[in-house]
């Protein structure tokens, strides 16, 4: 942590030109944002379903066309997750990093969508202290000279749990000055002057007629650069460090294909072939009598066709071309050797002993075992909370839902008939989703589980004993594929 404090003490004292050194103004940017945070986001995957607000000041300062040194100080009320149940504690929270930001487009361009990484220090309350990597992007659109709007989207990891973050935030940036052209000021020589902001780039283009107002360039290209000199400026030229005719590339052999986009660079052919001769025409090394796909590169053992998987059998014949598989299955990956692909198969991780769809049956033995915990998982009278009794029995559900990794589970909740039935139709229900919290908690999936209350809409026997009513309050689990 102290080594972070003072990387950022020399951040803030990084002169603005030193002698010998190229010279550059309007280096510094300030921009403030208005944020909306969400610590619920890494826990139930929603975004904003709890956000806070807060506010951010940054200071930037560019260290090339493309990238910058940025130092945000932020702070928010938050609204911090509690446990895995996703509730909340409202906190104070603030932050410090030093991030590194790398632009799409030069600086002062009119739409700059910009990448960033760093490393901070968060706080919560002003008493605990931890570490953070913030990581993502934003948008600058310009508004006005040195004016922009400004927006950020970012994902903060923390070294606690609870802790990781979704970040957004909107506001306005500002720029002081123009850019130079950058000339190395030699001892003993007058510095260069600052431009007119009518020429931003300095390089006699007006910033009216030049296409390219932040980067230097020549007059006959409207100011745009053009680094290889082929007439070409570099925003359209596809080769901008290597003159050339054809969109700004070379083509060496004249055969009007530019030689990036030339399979055989230095040897006519026509564009059918990508520019290579017509005896093998996808350049894969059969010979066009021998390829069965001679517009397409493959490899021999598939007779020249493509094989994406490399499983041995071409795209054209296999019915699962980007997933390797045997060709008993046409291709296709069988991860549970049962003779059905996996895209057929209903269970692909469990053996179904050629089922028709691949998964196999429940056991007699377990289906009566769900049938005994019916009775066995008990409540308190007339409330949703398990009798110590039951918890033996659950755990024999989660172990027969590990058992059938494919299958799912039907929770459903009955009650007698004493009592107002809107109230036991809330019971039932209740009764259920806490077997399916509990089932949770021992680690089985919520995606492979439902719950439901039925009431005493479906007895099981009459309710006119007490014997029968207790027969008739139960939940009951059912296995389905």
């Amino acid at each position: 942590m102290m080594r972070f404090f003072q990387l950022i003490l020399i951040f803030l004292s990084i002169p603005l030109a030193s002698p010998g050194q190229p010279v550059r103004y309007g280096r510094g940017e300030v921009a403030v944002r208005y944020l909306a945070s969400d610590f619920q986001y890494p826990i139930n995957k929603t975004f904003f379903k709890g956000y806070s607000s807060g506010t951010e000041l940054e200071f930037i300062r560019r260290i090339g066309s493309f990238s910058a040194l940025a130092l945000p100080l932020r702070a928010a009320q938050a609204r911090y997750p509690s446990g895995a149940t996703g509730g909340t504690n409202p906190a104070l929270w603030g932050n410090v990093d030093l991030q590194f930001h790398l632009r799409l487009f030069p600086a002062g361009s009119r739409f700059n969508p910009w990448a960033y990484f760093g490393i901070g220090a968060e706080f919560e309350e002003a008493s605990k202290v931890r570490a953070g990597i913030p990581v993502g992007g934003g948008i600058d659109l310009r508004l006005a000279k040195g004016l922009y709007f400004s927006s950020r989207l970012e994902y903060r990891y923390s070294d606690l749990d609870l802790r990781e973050q979704l970040l957004a935030g909107v506001g306005l940036k500002f720029t002081a000055g123009s850019i130079s052209n950058d000339k190395t000021t030699a001892p003993g020589k007058k510095p260069p002057a600052v431009y007119s902001a009518k020429d931003q780039d300095g390089d006699g283009v007006p910033n009216e007629e030049d296409d390219c107002p932040a980067s230097a360039g020549v007059r006959a290209l409207k100011g745009c650069p053009d680094r290889d000199g082929d007439g070409t400026a570099d925003y359209l030229d596809k080769c901008p460090d290597v003159a050339g005719s054809l969109s700004g590339c070379p083509d060496a052999d004249n055969d009007g294909i530019a030689d990036n986009d030339d399979q055989c660079p230095f040897e006519i052919g026509p564009p059918e072939s990508k520019g290579c001769p017509d005896n093998d025409k996808d350049k894969d090394g059969v010979e066009n009598k021998l390829d069965d796909c001679p517009d397409v590169p493959g490899p021999l053992a598939t007779k020249g066709c493509p094989d994406r998987d490399n499983d041995g059998l071409a795209d054209k014949s296999d019915n699962c071309p980007d997933a390797p598989g045997p060709p008993e299955t046409r291709g296709c990956p069988d991860s549970d050797l049962d003779g059905i692909p996996d895209k057929d198969d209903r269970c692909p991780n469990t053996p179904g002993l050629q089922m028709p769809d691949g998964c196999p049956e429940v056991s007699s033995d377990d289906l009566n075992s769900l049938i005994k915990i019916m009775s066995l998982v008990q409540f308190e009278t007339g409330s949703d909370r398990l009798k110590q009794a039951s918890f033996e029995a659950l755990d024999q559900v989660a172990a027969m839902m590990r058992k059938y990794p494919d299958f799912s589970l039907s929770i459903i909740g009955h009650t007698d008939n004493v009592g107002n039935p809107e109230k036991n139709l809330l019971l039932s229900k209740n009764r259920a989703q806490v077997c399916y919290d509990y089932l949770i908690s021992r680690g089985i999936g919520p995606s492979r589980m439902r719950f439901e209350g039925q009431g005493g809409t479906k007895p099981i026997a009459s309710n006119n004993t007490p014997a029968n009513r207790a027969l008739n309050r139960r939940v009951e689990f059912i296995l389905s594929k």
